[in-house]
């Protein structure tokens, strides 16, 4: 700091605009819920970078070591054999030389204090806050770029991953008010905020697109971290896909970047071909120096186990998300987080950051999509904690594509401005208008090859936080184009209402009537008329309570539709922890009412993408407490519109209180004609979901939206179709694999014989008699 205040420049000043009092993170997506975080108040603007410039002169410039600082770097590494003993030589110069060297001294200590407090400069006349550890970034991280070698470039969008993570390593903070699933809640239409009194997240994870530099961005954070740490059993670590990969990133990008650092920054390190340890030998030591003691290494296994029993305060987890690597990725961070916290994960030690593209979901994309849709800011436990312990960062690719910024860093979207263009950039068009062009060029649905090439560039440039997964779903065969038109359809025309399902006059077993409620459990967006509603007839049954043939209620019309039920597990508390070591969710219940074909209305037997009726109607979103609200929730559905239920046979809890309500009528089989003409009932009702019938309920709702999507009028079903990534992933969709049981159900001839067994006794030798009530 100068002895005398800066000059003024009142002239300069009417040109400046304020600074930013806050910031965004993980916006432009439909999915997530922007982020904004408060910044730091600038000092007086005289104070400030770049003062006294005129905007277009105020950009980000980097410190200048001075040149006697350099010199005397050098006089002592010529002077000393060693790294340590030229690093106490240079000490003791300064301090001789402390007069001489007073005003580089200060620029020292100038930076040395930006590191730490952080850096404010002029940018474009406003003045702009980027952290200590984004300062050191770009100053002194030296890496191999795209043309040669040199520091990084400013920009926003990396100004703002910095901040958001320092954030991230710093805050104490939680959400006050939290529904019983966990996620933060208004009141007074304001989030109220209190603070645990210990940091609230362990790191962050990072989905992102081709070459944004965050590799290098987290080797530098680790570096800073540990050399800031004493202690012998501190260590700081790569993780990437596989060993070999960690150790390139150690040797090629950590090692060569620290050992550029300037001597004064340095602590004394030796090592560098597998670790590096910020230690010296004892003879090389003089009093009172104090070694640190920590190290930062690469982990050489992707096994999952590779780090246990270690004290981790930094650690890149690298590209979890992509390629053939060993172990899950979700045990491996559960190993890992023990390592990086105490008392049960609640005390926070460590720093991590785990960014990633994503391939194949097989081969860990799948596992790192769930680690990222459990790391949500807005969902929290009580101990203010995300699921996973991480907070999702994600901004679109276009903010800030390196290449389409303009002079100052700004992102530079549709197209430059004339001013743009006059201070130097280039190109006619910006990053959004260039990544749409090149999604118009790629996409074809007629042409296999180019749509996977279309998909691999979503995901290179992702510019929604879904586009970093729905590009494989593409692999699945769902139409996600057509989904997406189709739910922006539904939201301006609204088709669906909102209620719940209720027994007439509290009438168990009874009738069933459907009450409109805003807050209701079910979209519908078919009601049937009143004379069409709890249309019942019986049939004989098989009851495995009276282990024979009882008669039991069935629909009357049992050809009008299905009705897809996927109940959900009901765990216990050990269950819980087990789930949350899998990094996954607790389900809901999944209920989808399907309409069949009315051939009276869509007559053309082969144009099925002209029918109109075979669609969703109605979708249950909720969880239910007990199977036996489950039986009850999709029973009352079923009396209601009449139609059959096809669920998943292994959940034999549900199907068996119909059995005991005698609502046996109402379970749909798998029935089929056998090439010698005989007719094959399952004995069980429903389907048992396995490897092979899991490809076929996806190829039988692929063919579905593909023919269908245009008249779909359920979001909700539809924006799971929209965000599932593989057939792994099916357990976190409820209500797209009630969907697929409903379609898989409409495909047994079972509800055809029963709509012909009211009229042709022929059919009674399977057991079935019908009589309308």
């Amino acid at each position: 700091m100068t002895n005398s205040p800066p000059r003024r420049y009142p002239y300069y000043e009417k040109l400046y605009r304020p600074a930013d009092t806050t910031f965004l993170i993980n916006f432009g997506s439909k999915r997530l819920r922007p982020i904004r975080i408060n910044l730091p108040k600038p000092p007086p603007q005289q104070y400030i970078d770049g003062y006294g410039k005129v905007p277009t002169e105020q950009v980000f410039t980097r410190f200048e070591i001075p040149d006697k600082i350099k010199k005397l770097e050098l006089e002592c590494y010529e002077e000393c054999k060693t790294h340590y003993k030229a690093q106490q030589m240079f000490w003791e110069e300064l301090k001789k030389r402390s007069k001489e060297l007073r005003e580089e001294i200060i620029k020292m200590k100038h930076f040395i204090w930006h590191m730490h407090y952080g850096y404010w400069f002029f940018n474009d006349g406003k003045p702009t806050y980027i952290t200590g550890w984004n300062f050191s970034y770009l100053n002194l991280h030296w890496m191999t770029l795209r043309k040669g070698e040199g520091y990084p470039e400013y920009d926003e969008r990396q100004r703002r991953r910095f901040l958001y993570r320092k954030y991230i390593h710093e805050t104490d903070e939680t959400f006050a008010d939290l529904d019983d699933k966990g996620r933060a809640v208004k009141v007074n239409g304001r989030y109220r905020i209190k603070n645990m009194g210990r940091r609230t997240f362990i790191g962050t994870i990072e989905p992102k697109g081709r070459r944004e530099g965050l590799t290098n961005e987290t080797i530098h954070i680790a570096t800073r971290i540990l050399t800031e740490t004493y202690g012998a059993d501190n260590l700081g670590t790569i993780v990437s896909l596989d060993g070999d990969n960690a150790g390139t990133h150690f040797k090629k990008k950590l090692v060569p970047a620290f050992k550029r650092w300037p001597i004064w920054l340095q602590p004394m390190w030796r090592g560098g071909i597998t670790e590096i340890l910020f230690d010296a030998p004892k003879n090389e030591l003089r009093p009172p120096v104090r070694p640190l003691g920590s190290s930062i290494n690469y982990t050489d296994s992707g096994g999952d186990v590779a780090n246990d029993g270690k004290k981790i305060m930094a650690a890149l987890f690298d590209e979890q998300g992509k390629g053939k690597r060993v172990g899950d990725v979700g045990n491996r961070w559960q190993i890992n987080k023990e390592t990086m916290t105490l008392e049960a994960g609640a005390d926070i030690l460590g720093f991590c950051i785990h960014p990633s593209t994503v391939e194949k979901m097989e081969e860990g994309g799948q596992d790192y999509k769930d680690m990222c849709d459990i790391s949500d800011f807005y969902e929290r436990e009580a101990n203010g904690q995300t699921f996973s312990g991480l907070a999702l960062s994600y901004m679109p690719t276009s903010f800030s594509l390196r290449g389409f910024t303009n002079k100052f860093g700004n992102p530079i979207l549709t197209r430059p401005s004339g001013r743009d263009i006059s201070l130097g950039f280039k190109k006619d068009i910006g990053s959004q208008t260039w990544i749409m062009r090149r999604r118009r060029q790629l996409h074809d649905e007629k042409d296999n090859k180019k749509m996977d090439e279309y998909r691999s560039f979503v995901r290179k440039y992702p510019e929604d936080y879904d586009d970093c997964w729905k590009g494989v779903s593409g692999y699945i065969g769902f139409p996600i184009e057509s989904i997406e038109n189709r739910i922006i359809e539904n939201e301006i025309a609204h088709p669906w209402r909102r209620g719940f399902l209720r027994w007439v006059n509290n009438n168990k077993l009874g009738k069933v009537e459907f009450v409109d409620d805003d807050n209701g459990d079910w979209y519908v967006s078919k009601v049937p008329n009143e004379n069409e509603r709890n249309l019942k007839s019986t049939m004989e049954y098989y009851s495995a309570m009276e282990d024979d043939l009882v008669p039991m209620f069935r629909p009357l019309y049992p050809m009008r539709g299905m009705i897809g039920l996927d109940p959900h597990e009901f765990n216990n508390k050990g269950d819980s922890v087990m789930l949350k070591g899998k990094m996954t969710k607790l389900s809901d219940t999944g209920i989808v009412v399907m309409q069949r074909r009315d051939k009276s209305i869509d007559r053309n037997d082969l144009d099925k993408k002209s029918w109109t009726t075979e669609k969703a109607i109605a979708c249950f979103e909720g969880r239910m407490s007990s199977n036996y609200d489950v039986a009850e929730e999709v029973l009352k559905a079923a009396i209601f519109w009449g139609y059959l239920i096809h669920l998943e046979r292994n959940k034999s809890e549900v199907w068996s209180h119909l059995i005991k309500w005698k609502y046996g009528g109402y379970l749909n089989h798998r029935a089929e004609i056998l090439p010698d003409g005989q007719l094959q009932v399952d004995p069980m009702p429903g389907t048992a979901v396995t490897g092979g019938s899991k490809k076929r309920l996806f190829s039988q709702m692929k063919d579905h939206l593909s023919e269908h999507v245009h008249v779909e009028t359920l979001n909700p079903l539809l924006k799971e179709a929209l965000a599932i990534a593989s057939m792994e992933e099916l357990t976190k969709y409820d209500k797209l694999a009630a969907w697929m049981s409903a379609i898989d159900g409409m495909k047994s001839i079972y509800p055809e014989i029963m709509e012909i067994s009211g009229e042709d006794d022929n059919f009674v030798n399977i057991g079935i008699t019908g009589r309308a009530v």
